[in-house]
């Protein structure tokens, strides 16, 4: 089974989450910085504003939160796209047999709107998301518990430190996609693509050696 993650490993969550995150922002009156957008794209809301806006109100918290989530959704709805190469590389993969699944730490509606807006809902057998309380590591092994998938017969593929610690949790092997939004700490891996391309020759060389 070859697992994974969403924003920032298929999707370019920069092209939907960013622009909603400004005009959310300007309304409040707040600034980001691009380091404050790219805090975002590997994090919440809820972090993001503990650190632009730590005195916000636990109501203004859960009103930026949902105009933020609205604002994205309907960005994903007019443009949300994969990178270039990914629904290829999909497509491939479910052609030649591989069961495939996401993992990701979005919410389940989110998740959902992204795999029917770009067309690649039918290529996953599981589509796991975010669930309260539970870190990534421990939504990786409730799907490995599901699918009764062994880890050592799976591959986790993702961009970022989440990612690489649930794989490594849970005795997965991964590979990073360094063209994500957590470069940074995918430094030392064994594995790791530059781009969507670069991973679909990783894959295919890995199925042909099998």
């Amino acid at each position: 089974m070859i697992i994974f993650d969403l924003d920032g490993t298929l999707y370019k969550t920069h092209e939907t989450t960013l622009p909603a995150l400004r005009s959310v922002c300007a309304a409040y009156g707040l600034t980001v910085s691009h380091e404050d957008e790219y805090y975002l794209l590997h994090t919440t809301s809820r972090h993001l504003l503990a650190r632009i806006a730590p005195d916000m109100p636990e109501e203004e918290i859960v009103r930026f939160t949902q105009q933020l989530r609205k604002g994205e959704r309907a960005a994903v709805v007019e443009k949300g796209a994969l990178f270039d190469g990914a629904a290829e590389l999909l497509r491939q993969l479910h052609a030649a047999g591989h069961t495939l699944a996401i993992c990701g730490m979005g919410e389940r509606e989110y998740i959902h709107m992204i795999l029917e807006k770009c067309a690649i809902a039918p290529f996953f057998s599981y589509v796991y998301h975010r669930a309260d309380g539970k870190s990534k590591s421990q939504i990786l092994a409730q799907l490995l518990r599901d699918s009764g998938m062994d880890a050592a017969d799976c591959l986790m593929i993702g961009d970022s430190g989440t990612d690489r610690c649930a794989a490594e949790d849970n005795g997965v092997p991964f590979i990073g996609v360094r063209y994500g939004y957590g470069a940074d700490a995918l430094e030392g891996c064994k594995c790791i693509a530059e781009s969507v391309g670069q991973l679909r020759k990783i894959l295919l060389h890995a199925e042909e050696t099998v």
